[in-house]
């Protein structure tokens, strides 16, 4: 004799309503706010390409730095965006991550803008602070999209580490034109900016208490 459990039905339709994405549901507008997070991923790995690029370059055309000069800079700025990664996910865990989002992006416009316009160490100092400030904004970006869509972590891990890289790769390729059609200087004007796509982050979504 076969006997059915009426309430077989009843948990597995529970767990079906867990593992729905949210996206999938509209709730919370889940594909907007993924937009917005990618859209803020593009923008901080565009900056942090041009950096990683070409800042040997532009330390020893427009400081007249050596070669090895410029290579401690760019180590020195790398060591800047990882260090800025730990804290941002440090402070996430903390506060929130839409606060440490839009932070990030607000706090490092200033230190973008003026690296263009200073001398070597004004310069090199405000490069690093940006680097730092906006570097904290990845791990938050990508435990907010998770958050959007619970049932879909490593798909949301997925497309924003492949967006990261994707974009620093493209990214450094179009700079490197845009270099040799203008100058470099001209590029680490048109990158400072990238900083104000923190704009974006006023249409974000708290997800605490998820």
């Amino acid at each position: 004799m076969y006997i059915t459990n009426p309430n077989s039905s009843i948990r597995a339709s529970s767990v079906t309503r867990k593992s729905t994405p949210i996206a999938a549901t509209g709730e919370n507008g889940a594909v907007s706010q993924l937009a917005i997070l990618v859209s803020l991923v593009c923008a901080k790995y565009l900056y942090v390409a041009c950096f990683s690029s070409y800042l040997v370059f532009y330390s020893m055309d427009r400081f007249a730095m050596s070669e090895a000069s410029g290579l401690v800079v760019l180590f020195a700025f790398h060591a800047a965006v990882a260090g800025g990664g730990l804290i941002g996910g440090s402070f996430s865990d903390r506060i929130g991550t839409r606060p440490v989002i839009g932070f990030s992006f607000w706090a490092a416009l200033p230190f973008a803008l003026a690296f263009p316009w200073l001398g070597p160490v004004a310069g090199i100092a405000a490069a690093l602070l940006a680097a730092t400030v906006i570097a904290s904004a990845f791990p938050a970006i990508v435990v907010h999209a998770q958050s959007l869509m619970p049932a879909r972590i490593g798909m949301i891990s997925g497309i924003f580490y492949g967006t990261a890289f994707g974009v620093a790769g493209l990214g450094a390729a179009a700079l490197g034109w845009l270099a040799d059609v203008t100058s470099l200087t001209t590029i680490f004007i048109l990158t400072s900016f990238m900083p104000l796509a923190g704009i974006l982050t006023l249409f974000l979504r708290s997800n605490r208490g998820r």
